[in-house]
């Protein structure tokens, strides 16, 4: 329920749509829209010459329903308003029912575009986005073939209608460059306007710690499981090596990924000297997921997202909506599945004959 103030500066349109609708009722009509009418006939002082266009509505409202309103003389006080013999004047409150409103989900995500037919001009409840990094070139990574990883500075969200081409696009630029820096991989929540930055670009030769596992055949470092990775996650990527979930003896040549002991191993068959080694690919990024304490939360200015009414295609250039709510009259359907078991010649009742049905019936 809305509440609506009678008299008021935004109601004269109200006032009409009431007036419309008093029209088919008659002198004998004592249903609750009347009663309704007549409170607020009853309740609301005005003059008996319309001083001003809601006077006159109220007049013509009271001349189209069984109504005996007492006519109060107002004065104007010191400071513009009405006022009933020198009281305070409080307007009479009016309830408006709305329809029932109901939060439901997009399904079928994650996806760079998200799209529902039932929205209404309101903010949406949730979006959760991927800030997601993008890697160059193409092809297995190698010192031979370099594929750069960049990052993010900021994201453009549109929420779009269902035209072809589009009527409506509004567009929501978000950006944390003066507050996270280039990000290359997180999660940005709109609802709570926050970043949350979920891995690091630690370049090869930022570790001191690495050694060649002769036995093995592959680069180590010390134990990680102190640090602030996520050892139990494989890396993300590489510029220089494809990340594999974890290295070993017999692991593909350039690969990188953990080996036992929570060690960071890197496998090239060209080097077994660190020094030459890190001179070829140690300026290369590896990206690394950071332990959840070490995971740093942004919190960003933006404006507000709403949805459209009707058809909205909302998609953002980050990387892929992974939840979104959206408020809707609408309730969303939820489909349950039943096991019904199948009919055999022992199950199947036979459909009775009309003189059946008819004797069952006497």
């Amino acid at each position: 329920m809305s509440n609506r103030s009678v008299p008021g500066s935004e109601d004269a349109q109200l006032l009409r749509d009431i007036i419309d609708d008093v029209s088919p009722y008659t002198k004998r009509t004592k249903g609750r829209e009347a009663e309704i009418l007549k409170s607020i006939i009853n309740y609301t002082a005005y003059t008996a010459n319309p001083q001003s266009e809601i006077e006159e509505l109220l007049l013509e409202l009271k001349e189209k329903i069984d109504s005996n309103p007492t006519i109060l003389p107002l004065t104007a006080t010191s400071n513009g308003e009405y006022s009933e013999t020198g009281k305070a004047y409080s307007p009479v409150t009016v309830a408006v029912p709305v329809p029932p409103l109901y939060r439901n989900s997009v399904s079928n995500l994650p996806a760079e575009t998200a799209s529902f037919s039932d929205g209404l001009d309101a903010p949406l409840c949730d979006l959760i986005a991927s800030v997601d990094f993008v890697q160059s070139g193409s092809g297995q990574s190698s010192p031979t073939n370099i594929r750069p990883i960049s990052g993010r500075t900021g994201a453009n969200i549109h929420v779009a209608d269902g035209e072809t081409p589009h009527v409506v696009d509004n567009v929501v630029t978000v950006s944390w460059k003066d507050t996270a820096g280039t990000v290359y991989a997180g999660i940005l929540d709109t609802a709570r306007r926050i970043l949350i930055v979920t891995h690091y670009l630690l370049k090869i030769n930022q570790i001191t710690s690495w050694s060649y596992y002769s036995s093995a055949g592959y680069f180590r470092t010390s134990d990680f499981s102190t640090s602030r990775y996520d050892t139990s996650v494989t890396p993300l990527a590489c510029e220089a090596y494809n990340p594999i979930s974890s290295m070993s003896q017999s692991s593909p040549d350039m690969r990188i990924g953990w080996a036992a002991g929570s060690r960071l191993g890197v496998k090239d068959s060209n080097y077994t000297d660190v020094t030459a080694w890190l001179e070829a690919a140690g300026e290369y990024g590896v990206l690394l997921k950071l332990k959840k304490d070490y995971q740093t939360e942004y919190t960003l200015a933006f404006p507000q997202i709403r949805s459209l009414l009707g058809a909205n295609g909302i998609s953002v250039d980050c990387g892929n909506i992974t939840a979104l709510d959206y408020i809707s009259e609408t309730e969303a359907s939820r489909s349950v599945t039943r096991i019904v078991p199948e009919e055999t010649e022992e199950t199947r009742e036979e459909e009775p004959t009309e003189e059946e049905t008819q004797e069952e019936m006497r």
